[in-house]
């Protein structure tokens, strides 16, 4: 029996130590691949960590950052990677041009949109079509990078699409307050223009930000004035105006949604915003040693990842985890922080094996141990880009097929697929049936991104 009891021990810790190999808070490792800033990073699904930045993709072993290939396709890439569903990366060129490598980083395909840069990333649906932004064009197009269809805007798009849960793109462009809804065959689903803040002609001005997608579909966009928005899917209606306006500072990051529901904001200043999406009101946390514009990481047990991305005093900028309190108000403590001294500009990707992964805006990547292997269960959407693949797909890694929904979608197109995936946000055991479509809700289980 002891020695039953000593081997049950050993096996524990042996695999305790393989799921937490550091401390949270410790550096992993850290190297300095470019000179220029890093965008945020993509994890596949063997741990691969794959970084731009500079003129080269990389891609880097998880365990001793080692450069595992480069490739370089003779332009800059400032835009973040995105992993395809047959585990290909797509990257942007600063010369307009897309490129898709393969997994061991040989060249596929290229095709050229124009001489200028193509700023935002693209969005990849599950199978594998991809859409992106350049000019006052939204493009869909297939794997091969062959044109499905444009639609051609009247105003100069100005964000990275996401795709909501009934297939549609949505992003904001250089209108201020504008928005636009676009159906998955390229036709328009609306256009909006959204009233001044709480009534306020000084943010007349104002330009959205880049959307997130929340449990029931709605959409969610801040902008450059300080103000938070929740928009109706299907109609673009304005449901809810958050009216933070913390000195304006801009919050047009992409937000990060809780299970809960709140949406966690980074903004220009020296706060972290959370937006309760029931009662409208905001709590925030003003402990940060510099301005967190960027889109934090919910690990599995709710704790927020984000980097210092700027500073006016002083140059220390921290990498931090902290708790959000809900039963005070809501407010954040911060459970540890890591000193990187590097501004922060991109958004950080959390590894399966506990590491959070973050790019500097002078070329270093940093691997920080953290408590957690995932992101939170039933959170819509828990960091940059959604997943890490960065796809910008609010429904990736579903694998349940209807989706119960406070809006109603309507007739779902589906293009030349026989069938489209929607997120059930809680899994319990009911039965629900609509024409000859019959899905029973599976046991709650832990989704991967």
């Amino acid at each position: 029996m002891k020695k039953l009891f000593i081997f049950i021990a050993v096996i524990f810790i042996a695999a305790s130590a393989s799921l937490f190999p550091g401390t949270p808070g410790t550096l992993k490792w850290s190297i300095k691949p470019e000179s220029s800033n890093i965008p945020s990073p993509a994890i596949a699904k063997d741990g691969t960590v794959y970084i731009t930045g500079g003129i080269r993709l990389k891609a880097i072993n998880p365990d001793t950052g080692g450069i595992l290939w480069s490739y370089e396709p003779g332009t800059g890439l400032g835009s973040a990677p995105v992993i395809l569903p047959d585990k290909s990366i797509c990257v942007a060129g600063a010369n307009g041009t897309l490129y898709i490598v393969s997994p061991s980083g040989s060249h596929k395909y290229s095709r050229s949109f124009g001489g200028g840069s193509i700023t935002w990333q693209i969005a990849v649906n599950s199978d594998g079509t991809i859409f992106f932004a350049y000019g006052n064009t939204l493009y869909c197009l297939s794997p091969e990078l062959q044109t499905i269809w444009t639609y051609v805007a009247s105003d100069t798009l100005n964000s990275s699409p996401v795709l909501g849960q009934d297939g549609s793109i949505y992003l904001s462009c250089q209108t201020a307050r504008t928005f636009y809804g676009i159906n998955i065959d390229g036709t328009l689903k609306w256009r909006q223009t959204y009233p001044w803040a709480a009534g306020n002609s000084y943010d007349d001005w104002a330009l959205l930000g880049i959307p997130s997608v929340g449990a029931a579909g709605q959409i969610y966009v801040g902008d450059q004035a300080g103000y938070f928005r929740e928009v109706d899917p299907v109609t673009g209606a304005l449901v809810r105006e958050w009216a933070a306006a913390i000195d304006r500072s801009s919050m047009t990051c992409q937000s990060a949604i809780c299970s809960n529901g709140y949406n966690i904001e980074g903004c220009a200043n020296a706060y972290l915003c959370g937006f309760n999406p029931t009662t409208g009101n905001y709590r925030l946390h003003v402990g940060l040693s510099g301005s967190t514009y960027s889109t934090p990481a919910i690990g599995s047990d709710g704790t927020i990842y984000l980097g210092v991305s700027w500073q006016t005093t002083h140059f220390t900028y921290y990498f931090y985890a902290l708790t959000p309190r809900y039963a005070n108000n809501y407010d954040f403590v911060v459970r540890w922080s890591y000193l990187v001294g590097h501004e922060m500009s991109a958004s950080p990707a959390l590894g399966s094996d506990g590491t959070a992964y973050i790019g500097t805006k002078d070329g270093y990547v940093y691997a920080i141990y953290t408590e957690n292997t995932g992101y939170q269960n039933n959170s819509p959407f828990p960091k940059y880009r959604h997943d890490n693949s960065n796809t910008g797909n609010s429904i990736h890694n579903s694998f349940l097929v209807c989706q119960p929904s406070i809006y109603d979608f309507g007739n779902v197109n589906l293009g030349t697929s026989s069938s489209k995936h929607f997120r059930l946000p809680m899994f319990l055991q009911l039965l629900t049936t609509s024409g000859r479509l019959s899905s029973r809700r599976a046991p709650s289980r832990k989704r991967n991104f």
